[in-house]
């Protein structure tokens, strides 16, 4: 029974740990995509960023200074959370791998999946060009049309192409996904849709608790133990 109840404090806190680094990931996500969310979908603020004057919005220079230190205190707290993430996952896989070697498979194969996308490559990359350059590149695209105020969502963050691809620490990959989009990533659409495919993989994670813990259950390695005591 000591042995069991010891078993279920340690995957509890492997498990802990985990959902509190999600969290500060899934928090740092959440930010970036709120802050670009709420200057592309602005004509005022898209129009502000579009230009070196005054603009329409008063303390416009004020406002675009404090913008893009947001955008790169986000974007680095962002890709720094999400390696963080995996690196705070691993021992509570290789906690469970010699006794719960389904449940360790097949998160290694959704967890896999995940890291092999494009936008993942690209991400993970991305943190060592922060690491190396210091801050990324950006550029802002809009496109023109009538549109009413509500409905606006015509400005764009991009994370400037021809910037990025003057390190030379991308790999093929991560270059490839750079040069598939025109200009360059769209940031808001990349961290929203990488967001979403971890939150998918730490959403079944976080499920598999009950199911390796099951109240008045012992585990299959302690059932003999539990028996005898």
């Amino acid at each position: 029974m000591r042995a069991w109840g010891q078993y279920v404090r340690d995957g509890r806190g492997h498990f802990d740990r985990v959902v509190r680094s999600f969290n500060t990931f899934g928090r740092n996500a959440r930010e970036l995509v709120m802050l670009l969310h709420s200057v592309e979908t602005d004509p005022v603020k898209s129009l502000t960023l579009m230009t070196d004057s005054d603009g329409p919005l008063e303390g416009a220079e004020a406002f675009r200074t404090e913008f893009w230190a947001q955008v790169d205190q986000r974007l680095h707290n962002m890709v720094s959370a999400a390696i963080a993430l995996v690196d705070h996952t691993r021992p509570l896989v290789k906690f469970y791998e010699q006794y719960e070697s389904d449940f360790t498979r097949e998160f290694a194969a959704r967890s896999q999946a995940v890291a092999q996308s494009p936008r993942a490559v690209f991400l993970r990359r991305l943190r060592n060009y922060l690491v190396h350059c210091g801050v990324a590149p950006t550029m802002q695209t809009m496109r023109l049309g009538e549109v009413a105020a509500e409905d606006w969502d015509h400005l764009r963050i991009q994370l400037s192409a021809a910037g990025l691809l003057r390190w030379d620490g991308w790999n093929g990959p991560s270059r490839e996904f750079i040069e598939s989009h025109d200009g360059g990533p769209a940031l808001r659409e990349v961290t929203q849709a990488y967001f979403d495919d971890m939150r998918k993989l730490y959403e079944w994670l976080f499920q598999q608790y009950a199911v390796l813990h099951v109240p008045g259950v012992p585990p299959k390695h302690l059932q003999g133990a539990a028996e005898a005591s």
